[in-house]
């Protein structure tokens, strides 16, 4: 809970900060969608989801994710570094919300349980709102895993379709609710929007622990001629056949966003590597801390190249230059300062300032959403009946 104010933090050097990327905004020449043209922005995190083709001597009779690879050659894709593996989804989670760089934070800490439990702040859920989007949050399991219920309120999300108000949830043998529900609701709340929507979607299919024997389960994709030990390989195929239908929700989503005939940008990434065994053992061949990303669209955006060292709390900025959409403030900080040697220090004081300091980085306009009233669920609940067991 101690903060430490870093070093140069003062009114005059964030207002400094602010008053040289408000002239950068003016200089860009970056064409803004606005109105109908601007498309739905739908966020979806999936749970440990990696490329398992990556994991060093490992083949498959088929490839476990065909659609999303398809997808990665069209759209623009890559690897982008992640603050967490195995594990901590929250961490990696707000980053891509906030834009803000878990290195400043408190070692460990997840912001729902600390800061955001306590204080509202800026997130792209505030600032899709004050651009006009309805701003919501979908997520497979339960609303009180890391808090998010009273973190989400937080930093401004209108609605949150928890997996407590979810009905007909298929679950995966180690008793993870299966992704393609979300496909559901998701549309459900695209199609009743009469504006534009931001919708954050956090999996869990593809969540630890991985069995390291076989499972009573249909497996479509195995390792062929692995020399693996028997417990990794088994831990390997029941992760790959979840990989497998995870790429299946991913298609299926993508093609009801098409048939919608609605501009869309639809953001795909994994929150972290899975706790697989032969990742932990450090025998993968991967870097732990790289986790693929795929923004895609049916706008024609044209594909672009990924910096080597694409960091997670600047994915959102990435989106909203793709999309064509304004910066929030903290898009700003990126776009516009990360190829300078000042950088870090930079955001490392604006980052505060926004968080715990007095907010001098802020314009009234985008300070975070006071009193928010987050609504649980897709509409009001009521007892339709009651059965004894």
């Amino acid at each position: 809970s101690i903060r430490k104010k870093p070093h140069g933090y003062s009114r005059d050097s964030i207002e400094a900060i602010r008053s040289d990327l408000d002239k950068e905004v003016k200089k860009d020449k970056r064409i803004i969608r606005t109105g109908d043209d601007r498309p739905d922005i739908i966020f979806v995190q999936l749970e440990g989801f990696m490329d398992p083709t990556r994991l060093k001597g490992c083949n498959y009779n088929i490839d476990p994710m065909p659609n999303l690879r398809k997808m990665m050659d069209k759209h623009t894709s890559g690897l982008m570094n992640v603050p967490v593996t195995g594990g901590g989804t929250a961490r990696t989670e707000y980053e891509v919300m906030s834009g803000f760089n878990f290195d400043y934070l408190n070692q460990g800490e997840i912001p729902y349980q600390t800061f955001l439990a306590k204080r509202p702040s800026i997130s792209i859920a505030s600032q899709m709102r004050s651009e006009g989007y309805k701003s919501k949050a979908i997520h497979n399991f339960n609303s009180s895993f890391y808090n998010r219920r009273e973190g989400y309120e937080n930093i401004g999300y209108q609605k949150f379709i928890s997996l407590e108000t979810m009905t007909n949830v298929e679950h995966t043998p180690m008793w993870w609710p299966k992704d393609k529900i979300l496909t559901r609701y998701i549309m459900g709340e695209l199609n009743q929007d009469k504006g534009k929507s931001m919708i954050f979607t956090i999996s869990t299919q593809g969540h630890s622990k991985y069995p390291t024997s076989n499972m009573d389960m249909d497996y479509k994709v195995k390792l062929v001629d692995s020399k693996l030990a028997k417990q990794d390989q088994n831990q390997i195929n029941y992760y790959a056949n979840q990989v497998y239908e995870m790429d299946l929700f991913v298609r299926d989503l993508k093609a009801s966003l098409d048939a919608r005939k609605k501009n869309y940008v639809l953001v795909v990434y994994g929150d972290h590597l899975p706790a697989l065994n032969i990742i932990t053992r450090n025998m993968s061949g991967v870097d732990k801390f790289s986790s693929l990303f795929a923004v895609i669209d049916n706008m024609g955006i044209k594909k672009k190249t990924v910096q080597k060292d694409l960091q997670g709390y600047q994915l959102s900025t990435m989106v909203m230059d793709l999309a064509g959409l304004k910066y929030g403030p903290m898009n700003m900080v990126h776009a516009y300062l990360k190829d300078k040697s000042d950088y870090q220090e930079k955001l490392k004081l604006v980052q505060y300032d926004i968080l715990f300091g007095k907010r001098y980085f802020l314009k009234e306009s985008e300070e975070p959403i006071k009193n928010n009233k987050m609504q649980l669920g897709t509409r009001d609940m009521k007892l339709e009946s009651v059965e004894k067991k």
